[in-house]
């Protein structure tokens, strides 16, 4: 019994409290006003910081559904990860309407979109390369 306690929280502390630490950070930086925040004039810059904000989401998102339900296959969890990220984006974009001189825009929540999948779909990519190639090694 001891035993699995100690692996439950470790995984909480491996897998979820980074994910939750980040989903704090995003909320924080979407709650400071326009004016406390570097602008990135370019519209391309902007979204690749979006993307690359969500594809670390993303990504801490799918591996902690997958350490902590290894029962759960990869594209359950590939999904969940996606339609969480996106429901999380949406809220993102919806809490930035109401901070003085920040706006929600759809464009950025579609680049939050696209760099959590992304990650959910680099995951599995990786993770069943890995599992084919130790198979083919027995």
């Amino acid at each position: 019994m001891k035993n699995i306690a100690k692996k439950v929280w470790v995984t909480l502390l491996a897998d979820w409290l980074p994910l939750v630490n980040w989903m704090v950070l995003i909320f924080y930086l979407s709650s400071l006003g326009g004016d406390k925040i570097p602008h990135l004039n370019r519209f391309s810059l902007d979204k690749i910081a979006h993307f690359v904000e969500y594809f670390i989401l993303g990504y801490l998102m799918i591996r902690a559904f997958s350490d902590s339900f290894p029962n759960m296959s990869l594209t359950k969890a590939m999904v969940l990860s996606i339609i969480l990220c996106a429901l999380y984006a949406a809220s993102d974009e919806w809490h930035q309407g109401f901070v003085k001189t920040r706006d929600c825009d759809f464009f950025d929540f579609i680049f939050d979109f696209l760099g959590s999948s992304a990650a959910a779909l680099t995951f599995v990519y990786r993770k069943e390369s890995k599992d084919n190639a130790e198979y083919k090694a027995f």
